[in-house]
């Protein structure tokens, strides 16, 4: 089982500034101030993981670098408004969270701020915030990346989405990971099928 000081050191050697979180939590904070202190130094990584090695990651976003946070819950189901976008999309890094939730990882060629309720369920981190990483744990439930691409850089579906230009039509797209890894025209061909069946 890979350690947290070995997804933390992932991160920072792909120059992510993070930082640790207390042990099963989402935002209580062990350093000061994580805003100044996230780094990418890999000496400073291993020094706060060694004191603290169950501690999660937090991925600071902001400088070129956002995440697209889709809800999945009975309160909040963001992947219903995201699949009228999702196929639009460049292919990149997904993080799946223990409550199922997607984490879209992306690089920006402009600023963009943090957006709360962007639409029902999807959240948009950015300048100022931040996400927990992979290899962190909830209640012994871990984060992971379930699409281990490279992170893309935006293209103008995501900033038109981000900007809430809504031109793209509603699809059934069920599982990204599949559509993304080259499954896509299978799995529409099926959808097809299906509702001509019915």
């Amino acid at each position: 089982m890979e350690s947290l000081l070995n997804h933390a050191l992932t991160y920072a050697q792909e120059h992510f500034k993070i930082f640790p979180l207390k042990v099963n939590s989402k935002s209580e904070q062990i350093l000061k101030s994580w805003k100044k202190e996230a780094t990418d130094d890999l000496h400073q990584v291993q020094t706060w993981w060694r004191e603290y090695p169950n501690a999660n990651i937090g991925v600071k976003t902001g400088n070129g670098f956002i995440v697209i946070v889709v809800a999945n819950n009975k309160e909040r189901n963001g992947k219903e408004i995201m699949e009228s976008y999702i196929e639009k999309f460049p292919k990149t890094r997904i993080v799946r969270t223990p409550n199922d939730d997607w984490h879209f990882y992306y690089y920006v060629d402009r600023d963009i701020p943090c957006y709360i309720d962007l639409y029902e369920g999807i959240e948009i981190q950015g300048e100022g915030g931040y996400v927990v990483g992979a290899g962190s744990q909830i209640d012994g439930r871990k984060y992971f990346v379930s699409l281990d691409a490279p992170i893309a850089k935006a293209n103008d579906a995501v900033y038109d989405f981000i900007n809430r230009k809504d031109k793209y039509p509603t699809k059934q797209l069920k599982d990204y990971e599949k559509i993304y890894e080259g499954k896509r025209n299978d799995y529409l061909y099926k959808i097809n099928v299906i509702k001509l069946r019915r």
